[in-house]
């Protein structure tokens, strides 16, 4: 059985072409995120003073955001759409800040 790098360097120049960019994911679905990203930030906005700004901070350190992109992906996959789409990604991000928070906070640590 071959692997998927195996298959892909078989790929003739024009079929490399063909396939779609990282950044093409991203650009069509920034929307999606744009509303995943208040959700966030809305989210955020709502609890105890401290675990927001911690997680504010978490939040805008930047990232690529593979995880809320998976999410809203999957959801369009399974046929979801819109707002539901927006509130996966941001559980799905929400649940990753806030195991690096917990991370830090059980280790004591100074800074990220």
């Amino acid at each position: 059985m071959k692997t998927s790098y195996e298959k892909l360097s078989q790929l003739d120049e024009k079929d490399r072409a063909a396939k779609m960019k990282i950044e093409e994911v991203w650009d069509h679905y920034r929307n999606d995120l744009k509303l995943a990203e208040e959700k966030i930030q809305e989210t955020l906005s709502t609890v105890a003073p401290a675990v927001s700004m911690v997680g504010k901070y978490l939040l805008m350190s930047g990232g690529k955001r593979i995880r809320p992109v998976l999410a809203i992906l999957c959801s369009k996959i399974m046929g979801y759409t819109g707002e539901k789409a927006s509130v996966l990604a941001c559980s799905v991000e929400s649940i990753h800040t806030a195991s690096l928070l917990h991370d830090d906070i059980v280790d004591g640590a100074g800074m990220r």
